[in-house]
């Protein structure tokens, strides 16, 4: 097991229960036949960068909004991970009050991930990690 020496970046977590309960909700929307009660969102933290804000899941892997504007938020159900697409306003209404640490919140225990981390480490170095500035960015 590779370990990696990293920089801290304080960025701002989802609430997990918020957005389990949007993504639930956007799930029934869509897909009305769906048991969406049987999907939990994963972790996730927004970070602020050039483009604007951004998912990231523990993975690293993360997503900046699409042609439609839309964030990318992913869940856990059946042994597998699917995503749905929120609004901005839908989004900023899941941040917490609580901040990570992104070296802590990115596994890291190889060079992919290390290489996620690093790519989102310097994204979030262009933009202010400020939960007020997050809101209004």
């Amino acid at each position: 097991m590779t370990h990696h020496d990293r920089k801290s970046l304080m960025v701002t977590y989802l609430d997990e229960t918020k957005a389990t309960a949007l993504m639930r909700e956007v799930l029934v929307r869509n897909y009305p036949q769906v048991d969406a009660t049987q999907y939990k969102a994963q972790p996730m933290v927004v970070i602020n960068g050039t483009k604007g804000l951004s998912t990231v899941c523990t993975e690293g892997v993360g997503w900046n909004t699409d042609s439609n504007g839309l964030y990318t938020l992913m869940y856990y159900g059946h042994f597998s991970e699917n995503s749905v697409d929120i609004t901005r306003e839908e989004l900023l209404s899941c941040l917490s009050d609580e901040q990570v640490d992104l070296a802590q919140f990115i596994r890291n225990h190889n060079d992919r991930l290390q290489t996620n981390y690093e790519i989102w480490y310097y994204y979030g170095m262009n933009g202010s990690q400020d939960l007020k500035e997050l809101q209004v960015s």
